[in-house]
């Protein structure tokens, strides 16, 4: 999601929005946004990131904060999940700022809300079918003393309306377990 918005949309004055702080997928998101801009060779401001609660009232608190302490709004906002997302897109819309025009906001997890929002959220799947396998292979590897294989992921980019590209309003809706 990161590279998207480096890549596609240009950005590179991203914040982001991690969950719990020291929890185990902060970590993992978190690292992923920073490893991100380092490979684009763009600076880790530690100012640029809050941390909330995976819960959409996290996305209206860090809104508040951002409208108060700073001098003019990030390019965009990336949320470790599609909650935090829904409740950013929200509070902006209440203060007048428009979702994806004057900041563009991406989440993670690709949750109904979040597809369902009256602005589609630009997200992405949890890989958990390449998480599943990836375990097999695992098990299989260290039950046959093999070396154990790399996690690779294969996961696609759900592109909603929030992160400026167009064409969104196209999208039918795929069949999830």
């Amino acid at each position: 999601l990161i590279d998207h918005l480096i890549e596609v949309h240009h950005y590179s004055d991203i914040m982001f929005l991690d969950g719990w702080k020291n929890h185990v997928h902060s970590i993992q998101r978190e690292q992923a946004y920073r490893d991100s801009l380092t490979e684009h060779g763009i600076p880790v401001d530690p100012n640029n990131i809050y941390y909330g609660n995976y819960w959409y009232d996290s996305g209206k608190e860090v809104v508040k904060l951002i409208l108060d302490s700073r001098e003019k709004l990030p390019e965009a906002i990336a949320c470790a999940n599609d909650c935090m997302a829904i409740g950013v897109c929200t509070a902006f819309d209440r203060y007048g700022i428009r979702v994806p025009e004057d900041i563009a906001v991406v989440g993670y997890d690709s949750i109904e809300d979040g597809r369902n929002s009256p602005v589609p959220i630009t997200s992405a799947d949890i890989p958990a079918d390449d998480c599943g396998h990836y375990c097999m292979k695992y098990i299989d590897a260290k039950l046959n003393g093999h070396d154990v294989p790399e996690f690779k992921s294969n996961v696609e980019l759900y592109i909603g309306g929030t992160c400026g590209c167009e064409g969104w309003e196209r999208e039918t809706v795929r069949i999830r377990r």
